[in-house]
């Protein structure tokens, strides 16, 4: 490449190479889409969109009732397409699924082998990447309770894998359609079901029917005011979604409870005449929103800490003119909405553009490629030092397997919250590479399992999540990796070698369990093979899944675009998601954590390292100085 890597470019010179990888492989997805529908019986019924959702969600009603809020199911966010990306929609592809190019569920290597020889931690050491803290990787996990569950068929009988010692894995196979694509038992759209439930049912359960408020009751000496989350019959957090807890998951639910009742509050008081159904709706709409854009300019900016990757982020938000002279020209979406999309969205950001489908109106979904680059299970490490805050001296060590599931409960509720967020904060998450998969989860006993051992001890059932992610990616009928960087208009590589594996065993492991050809890897191994990019924590495959999908699903959801407005929000709303960070939560409803953080620093960025810049100052910076000279200085140790 004449001009080097797009990633050693300026940030304009990277913006432009970025979005024009992005237009190139939309155009790809959106073939491959219309391929897969003309094949399918449509499952999204109504009729084609336009470049506007319509009317503002006022004229959307149901049974008479006016939808100016989510439903929780996910229906009636697009009118002309009411059933787009609910509960129970398939996933859509990025990448074809040809016979030729996949591996079976029971081809290949097993999946357990895989996951020995390939994927686990050799002696549970955990290598890190000091890029990301262990709050950054409890909030990925907190995201993905929300975007996705793949609903397993119970009828079915599990597929059952030896695991060493003796013990096996049944894995329950997924639901799929007549077409062979997965089921999503949540909605698609970014809603915060993890915190509010995706049934009526389950929503009441979390409610206390007073000002809109999500329950909270008290249940330990852990805060200032001895509340946490209420538990249900089996001791377990309730919460939207609760499989899979682990403290640092609890503790994020635990917050944002808060956090929506301090929104309730905002709102009662602006706002007096509301009851306790429109408080709830406006503060969900407002805290989902707030979790939209801390994932976007936050989590994101931590995890690609290079400077076109960071202000890609900031323009997704706040366009060119927000992310130069600052958030508050987010209310110039007034101005813009009358322009074309592309315009209004390059000047203010998606927030208060106009509702958009991509291609030939087609329907937005997540895909399976999407649910693969998240499997970061990696990210978390076996052991954790437990410090406390005022002092950062530590307290113990704890293995991963005593703060999960109902163990982490028992810590949340006897160590004070401001230790337990300061661990989160300083400390490492785990590298997204080979052979560094966390040791507990390979050997997990879940709720369910454990109930199932109970009546039947023998064989005694475990899960390897590590095998589990190499067999979900199967069942998906993903392609195997070179056929899917291919399918993607990325390099392939022609050896193991190639891949620039720097640990030699892990390099020796993938040709002995694929009998040295690199065209059999599965993309569960292959994503982790990937050198990352210069300040990422991953590398170009997964980013340019992350492209195809991140602006498509704000774009396509109204209530981030043409009803971003204040008749949603309130205009006390839309200031709040605009200016709160997550550092502001955290000092919020942990005083003490004001030692650590600043207002505008970035929480997801190991605390005392490089976190003193501001966020939106971090990105002026990135514009004014080119990609090349940041790395020279970062190189030599200057950090902003």
């Amino acid at each position: 490449m004449l001009l080097g890597p797009w990633n050693h470019l300026s940030v304009g010179l990277g913006q432009q190479h970025a979005g024009g990888t992005q237009q190139q492989q939309q155009q790809q997805q959106q073939q491959q889409q219309q391929q897969q529908q003309q094949q399918q019986r449509p499952p999204l019924q109504g009729r084609p969109s336009s470049s506007s959702s319509g009317p503002r969600c006022s004229a959307i009603r149901e049974n008479g009732t006016p939808l100016d809020a989510r439903t929780f199911e996910g229906s009636l966010n697009n009118q002309q397409r009411p059933t787009m990306a609910m509960t129970g929609c398939p996933f859509i592809r990025n990448t074809p699924a040809a016979e030729g190019n996949m591996m079976k569920p029971l081809d290949g290597p097993d999946p357990v082998l895989v996951a020995q020889k390939i994927l686990a931690r050799p002696g549970g050491v955990t290598k890190t990447r000091p890029l990301v803290n262990l709050l950054g990787g409890a909030w990925i996990q907190f995201m993905l309770h929300d975007w996705f569950e793949l609903r397993k068929d119970q009828t079915a009988a599990p597929v059952t894998f030896p695991l060493p010692g003796g013990s096996v894995m049944p894995l329950q196979p997924a639901v799929l359609n007549r077409e062979g694509s997965v089921i999503n038992n949540h909605d698609h759209w970014w809603s915060g079901c993890q915190i509010y439930g995706t049934t009526p049912d389950k929503n009441r359960e979390l409610r206390s029917g007073i000002d809109g408020k999500l329950r909270l009751v008290n249940n330990g000496p852990i805060t200032s005011d001895g509340t946490y989350l209420p538990l249900d019959a089996a001791g377990t957090e309730l919460v939207g979604f609760n499989l899979n807890l682990w403290t640092g998951l609890q503790l994020l639910h635990f917050v944002f409870a808060k956090e929506h009742n301090t929104v309730c509050d905002m709102l009662k008081a602006n706002n007096p005449t509301w009851d306790d159904a429109k408080l709830f709706a406006a503060a969900r709409l407002i805290i989902t929103a707030l979790l939209a854009r801390i994932h976007t300019v936050e989590w994101t900016t931590a995890i690609i800490q290079h400077p076109a990757g960071r202000a890609s982020q900031y323009f997704l938000w706040y366009g060119i003119l927000g992310t130069l002279f600052g958030r508050k020209l987010h209310t110039l979406t007034k101005l813009v909405r009358r322009l074309p999309t592309f315009i209004g969205q390059f000047l203010c950001g998606i927030p208060g553009s106009n509702t958009v489908m991509a291609g030939d109106n087609l329907p937005f979904a997540h895909s399976d490629e999407f649910i693969a680059v998240y499997r970061m299970h990696s990210l978390l490490p076996d052991s954790v030092e437990l410090r406390a805050s005022s002092s950062g001296k530590l307290i113990k060590t704890v293995g991963l397997g005593d703060i999960i599931l109902d163990k982490g409960t028992a810590v949340n509720t006897s160590v004070p919250l401001p230790d337990l967020f300061y661990t989160l904060g300083v400390g490492h998450a785990g590298a997204l590479e080979l052979r560094n998969f966390p040791t507990a989860l390979r050997s997990l006993e879940t709720p369910a399992l454990k109930a199932k051992n109970a009546e039947q001890p023998k064989p005694h059932k475990l899960l390897d999540m590590a095998a589990v992610d190499v067999w979900r990616g199967r069942e998906s009928r993903l392609p195997l990796f070179n056929a899917y960087l291919k399918a993607l208009s990325l390099p392939t590589y022609s050896s193991f070698d190639k891949l620039g594996i720097e640990d030699a065993g892990a390099r020796a492991a993938l040709k002995e369990v694929y009998g040295n050809d690199i065209d059999k890897i599965d993309v569960a191994v292959g994503l982790l093979a990937e050198t990352p990019l210069p300040g990422w924590i991953f590398g170009e495959a997964v980013y340019t899944i992350f492209v195809l999908q991140t602006q498509r699903r704000l774009e396509s959801d109204r209530f981030y675009t043409a009803d971003f407005d204040e008749a949603a929000y309130t205009a006390a709303g839309l200031a709040y998601v605009h200016d709160t960070t997550m550092s502001d939560i955290l000092m919020r409803h942990v005083p003490e954590l004001a030692l650590h953080l600043q207002p505008r620093s970035n929480a997801f960025i190991p605390w005392g390292s490089s976190n003193k810049r501001q966020l939106h100052e971090a990105v002026i910076w990135d514009l004014l100085l080119p990609g090349t000279v940041l790395g020279w200085l970062r190189d030599m140790g200057y950090s902003w």
